[in-house]
Order: structure tokens, then C-alpha cells, then sequence
């Protein structure tokens, strides 16, 4: 696609988007400039006069746990989806949030083809007790990496389940197109970036 768009006479190339084809397209000489929509997997720089814009997973997982420890929580349960992308973004959590004496209390991966996620609640929050009875993780959080049908499905069973912590996400949480009735399910939830 570079290729034809720089026979076509373009002047600029906005993409690629995925990270394997970003990874490729530097390592070739560019004769027209990039703006690639993702970092390479192999975290090589852009070529000379190129750019490299993105979100990294890692990066989301790291800024969620600053967010929470701004907020002065200290306690948190970490939930993710399957996809290698939420491990990743889950370990940046975990590392980052541990940096500052946060302590995470446990933590599940929720099936892809799972809808009742009462056990992964459990494993994730051990000895959580119904809200306002456990002082230490009544100021705690929830760190969730998911897509949205995990997490329209998630949020609500946590309140089913009195835990009242606040839910933080990484942005694959919001599917990008408003939708009110969907979205209710999802209020209170914080992510601090859009997804693309």
C-alpha cells in the first residue's frame, strides 16, 4: 500500500496501523515521510523524517495506576480479557502501581466466552466484603483491561456483587460510537485516553 501511494505521488502516508506492518514498513529506506499509527513491535525508531504515533497497551496500564495513586488508592484488583494486549497493559498496572507501595489484592482473566463472572469477582477481590464494611478497600480500585462486552457485561456484576471500588479501564473499554443505552453500563468507569 506505501508503495502504491508513493507511486501514486503522494507527498505524505498516514499508517500503517498495525503493529507488525509498522515494524516492517521501517525497516525499509522511505522516500516519503510517515506518520505510522502504531509503535513496531521491535521498538525500532522511525526512519529519518518519520513518525510514529500511538497508544501502547503498557502505556494505558501505567497511566491508570498513576491515576489511581493520585488519587491516593493503594489497594486494587486487577481484572483483564484474554487478548495478549490486556496482559500487557495489565503487568505495566501492576508494575507501576507497585512502584509506589500500591498493592494489588488479586486478580482474574475473564473467559472470551464467559458471561457469569461471579467466581473471577471473587478471585479478584478476596475477602472483599459488601461496600462500606471493608475500610481498606472501600478507597480501592478495580484495574480492567477488556473490550467493551466484557466490560457492559463486568461493571454491572461488580455493583450485583457490592463492590462499590472505583473501576479504571484502558481505552479498548469504549467502542468509540455513542451509544447511551449500551453505555450506561459502563458509567463511572475511568479511562484517561480514546481509542482510535
Amino acid at each position: 500500500a506505501y508503495d502504491r501511494a508513493v507511486a501514486d505521488g503522494v507527498d505524505r502516508v498516514v499508517g500503517p496501523l498495525q503493529r507488525d506492518a509498522v515494524g516492517k514498513l521501517f525497516q525499509q529506506t522511505l522516500p516519503v515521510r510517515v506518520l505510522a499509527l502504531n509503535h513496531p513491535d521491535s521498538g525500532a525508531p522511525p526512519p529519518s523524517g518519520s513518525a510514529e504515533f500511538g497508544l501502547p497497551p503498557d502505556v494505558e496500564g501505567t497511566q491508570a495506576a498513576e491515576r489511581m495513586l493520585a488519587r491516593g488508592i493503594r489497594s486494587s484488583a486487577i481484572i483483564t480479557g484474554q487478548a495478549e494486549w490486556a496482559e500487557r497493559a495489565a503487568q505495566a498496572f501492576r508494575t507501576r502501581f507497585g512502584q509506589d507501595g500500591g498493592r494489588v489484592v488479586g486478580q482474574a482473566k475473564l473467559a472470551n466466552d464467559e458471561v457469569n463472572y461471579r467466581e473471577a469477582i471473587r478471585s479478584a477481590t478476596p475477602g472483599l466484603v459488601p461496600s462500606g464494611t471493608d475500610t481498606e478497600f472501600a478507597a480501592g480500585g478495580i484495574f480492567i483491561s477488556m473490550l467493551p462486552l466484557q466490560a457492559r457485561l463486568l461493571v454491572p456484576q461488580l455493583k450485583i456483587a457490592n463492590v462499590s471500588a472505583t473501576v479504571f479501564a484502558t481505552s479498548h473499554v469504549y467502542s468509540g460510537e455513542r451509544n447511551v443505552g449500551l453505555d450506561r453500563d459502563l458509567d463511572g468507569v475511568e479511562f484517561s485516553d480514546a481509542p482510535w
